[in-house]
């Protein structure tokens, strides 16, 4: 598979699923969840991912808003083809934290994907409230990158344009989110989807 920089975007968007508030109730971890999540990542790291799933669910047995292991949980789902099973974790995270971006983005790629196209909207709408908020109170509370993708999935390619046109050259998001807009404009939403829920299938694998 090509390492391009839409595979790497892609990873990021895997890892930061959740990353907007991450940390929040990272003291209320307990050391064994940490331990058992970190166990799990090196499996994860060696493609075992059926093998890390006990692991996770263990982790989150004891700790169960510990967001680290609920996004592992969410990527190893994935790379086993079971992408179908996310929304409940992602719906956990938004009860722990319901004003975490990257989560309400993701369930709505959820929607998307699985066709339920009113609810994606929905849900990529209230995203974008949600960001708008936060960027007025910080402007670097959501990344570049982020805002970008979730405006091309609501469908304002004007909202797009104008973070293309924004990002300068020096800003070390300007690669990615170009090579972004060239990619979706080459191959579209539906092939965006499928790499992210089903990164391991045969056809994703050549993209």
């Amino acid at each position: 598979m090509k390492a391009t920089l839409l595979t790497f975007a892609i990873a990021l968007l895997l890892f930061s699923i959740f990353s907007c508030g991450q940390g929040q109730f990272f003291t209320s971890v307990n050391q064994k969840s940490v331990e058992l999540n970190t166990r799990a990542a090196e499996l994860m790291a060696g493609g075992e991912y059926g093998e890390a799933l006990p692991l996770l669910d263990s982790a989150l047995a004891i700790s169960p808003s510990y967001e680290w292991a609920l996004t592992n949980k969410v990527l190893s789902l994935e790379y086993l083809g079971r992408a179908s099973e996310i929304e409940p974790i992602i719906k956990t995270v938004i009860r722990y934290n319901k004003d975490n971006v990257n989560a309400w983005t993701n369930l709505g790629m959820f929607y998307d994907y699985f066709g339920d196209e009113k609810k994606a909207h929905k849900t990529y709408r209230h995203a974008i409230h949600l960001m708008s908020h936060q960027l007025r109170k910080n402007e670097g509370a959501i990344s570049y990158s982020d805002r970008w993708i979730l405006y091309y999935l609501y469908g304002n390619q004007s909202e797009c344009d104008k973070i293309l046109d924004s990002v300068k050259s020096d800003n070390p998001e300007y690669p990615l989110i170009h090579q972004l807009h060239d990619e979706m404009a080459k191959k579209g939403k539906t092939a965006f989807l499928n790499r992210l829920f089903f990164p391991n299938s045969s056809e994703n694998q050549a993209l």
